[in-house]
């Protein structure tokens, strides 16, 4: 794809090809299968599927359809349901990911399974911070925040409007 001559060493393994290495280098197939494993049909397939087992559930208890998490996560605007956030589609690891990637979360944790409105999309960050923790107290953590957030930025805007009367003043 790069169309650039490398050492075999930057080839995989393909036993199914003449010379035993792929036609495409590393570095060019792993672009490839980011940029098609960062869609968000993708994401919402490998996010139900996970959610069909998730949390001990090997009995597919109270589970959701895909239908159910794609119409979820287009009723939530792609933001997050705790911080808005817009969500993102990008794949990663556990170690290295995006934290604005879309993760399915169970509202309640009490109770099995993703079904019957048991599910929100949320960003990794607000999935990994709220843990087990209940789904309101979380809100309202971003609540507070946000109010918090709106007193500096009314401030804000009065500490600018004072300083234009102070220009205005000592222009004249």
């Amino acid at each position: 794809m790069c169309k650039e001559n490398k050492l075999a060493t930057c080839f995989y393994k393909d036993p199914n090809c003449k010379d035993g290495f792929s036609s495409i280098c590393k570095l060019c197939k792993k672009e490839y299968d980011r940029n098609r494993n960062n869609t968000w049909s993708v994401l919402i397939r490998a996010q139900w599927r996970a959610s069909l087992v998730a949390h001990g559930n090997k009995d597919e208890i109270n589970p959701t359809t895909h239908e159910e998490c794609e119409k979820l996560l287009h009723e939530q605007n792609y933001k997050c349901n705790h911080c808005k956030v817009q969500l993102k589609p990008i794949q990663g690891t556990q170690v290295k990911c995006s934290w604005e990637r879309a993760s399915l979360d169970r509202i309640s944790t009490d109770i099995i399974g993703y079904g019957n409105g048991n599910a929100q999309w949320l960003c990794v960050s607000c999935n990994k911070g709220k843990c087990t923790m209940p789904d309101e107290i979380h809100k309202e953590k971003f609540a507070s925040r946000d109010r918090k957030i709106c007193k500096l930025e009314d401030e804000i805007d009065k500490l600018r409007k004072e300083l234009n009367k102070l220009k205005l003043n000592s222009i004249e």
